[in-house]
C-alpha cells in the first residue's frame, strides 16, 4: 500500500502545509512496519547544491549543506539512531523537530545532540547512541 498525502484526513491548508515541509525527503512506502518505510531525497539532480561529506557509524555518506543529521540517518537507511539505557530498546526519530528527544546521537564525540535540530557538517563524525549520555562539563 502507498501512503500519500491525498489520503491523510486533514483539512486543506493543513494539507498544503504538509506539502511544503522542508524535510529532504519523503516518504515513498508504508507497508504498518518501521524498518519498511523508505525515504528518498528530493532535487538530488540540483547542479549548484552544495554538499558535504559526514560519517556516520563508519560510513562515509555525501550529504547537502543544509540537511539535518536526522534526515541524513534516515536517507542512508538507518532504522535506530539511540540505543535506550534502562529497557535497551531502539528509538527513532518521531516529532522531527526536537521535541521528542528520540533521535539523540553522540556527534563528535558529544552525547545527546538532537539529530533532527543538528545541521550536517563537513567531516562530522555521527555515532548511534548505544550508551547513557553524560555531560561531564
Amino acid at each position: 500500500m502507498t501512503l500519500t498525502i491525498d489520503m491523510i484526513q486533514i483539512s486543506g491548508k493543513q494539507k498544503d502545509l504538509l506539502k511544503c515541509i522542508t524535510l529532504r525527503f519523503i516518504i515513498i512506502g508504508f507497508d504498518n512496519k518501521r524498518e519498511n518505510l523508505m525515504f528518498q531525497k528530493i532535487n538530488t539532480t540540483n547542479p549548484n547544491a552544495k554538499t558535504v561529506k559526514v560519517t556516520v557509524e563508519g560510513k562515509e555518506i555525501t550529504a547537502f549543506q543544509g540537511d539535518t543529521v536526522a534526515t541524513v540517518m534516515l536517507v542512508a537507511g538507518f532504522n535506530y539512531f539511540r540505543i535506550t539505557p534502562i529497557s535497551g530498546k531502539q528509538r527513532a526519530p518521531y516529532c522531527m523537530m526536537g521535541i521528542c528527544f528520540d533521535c539523540l546521537v553522540e556527534i563528535n564525540g558529544t552525547p545527546n545532540r538532537r539529530a533532527c535540530r543538528v545541521l550536517v557538517q563537513e567531516g562530522m563524525r555521527v555515532q548511534i547512541q548505544k550508551r547513557e549520555g553524560n555531560l561531564n562539563l
